[in-house]
C-alpha cells in the first residue's frame, strides 16, 4: 500500500467542445499504470477504491461534480493509499503514464522508487 498525494494548480482547460465544461474527475485524474523493476518484472495496474482512507475516495471528495470550461482554470488536491503490487526482493517503481498525445508511448510514463 502506497500513499499518495496529488495536487493541481491552476490545471487550464485549453479545448473542449462542450459548452457545458469537463468534469475535473474526469480529465485532471493521473493514471497508475503499475509497478515495474529495473529488470523489466511489472504488474499492470493499481487499486485506488477500498474502505479507510483511499486516494479513490479522496479524489471523489475534492474533485465531485465540479466542471470547468475552456479557458477556466482549476485546482484541488486529494491524498490516500493505493494498492500496488509489488516483487518481493526486487528494487520497484510506482509508474504513472502521463495522457499526452505529442508523446511516443515509451516517453509517457513517470517511475517512483517504491520503498
Amino acid at each position: 500500500m502506497v500513499t499518495v498525494k496529488v495536487e493541481m494548480k491552476n490545471g487550464k482547460l485549453i479545448k473542449s467542445s462542450n459548452s457545458d465544461g469537463e468534469y475535473i474527475g474526469v480529465y485532471y485524474e493521473p493514471w497508475f499504470w503499475g509497478t515495474n523493476t529495473v529488470d523489466d518484472y511489472y504488474v499492470i495496474g493499481t487499486e485506488k477504491y477500498f474502505d479507510g482512507g483511499s486516494l479513490g475516495d479522496a479524489f471523489d471528495d475534492a474533485t465531485g461534480t465540479k466542471k470547468i470550461k475552456k479557458g477556466e482554470t482549476a485546482s484541488y488536491t486529494a491524498e490516500g493509499k493505493i494498492i500496488v503490487a509489488v516483487h518481493k526482493n526486487k528494487t520497484g517503481y510506482l509508474v504513472v503514464q502521463k495522457e499526452d498525445e505529442s508523446l511516443k508511448y515509451e516517453d509517457s510514463f513517470i517511475y517512483f522508487k517504491l520503498k
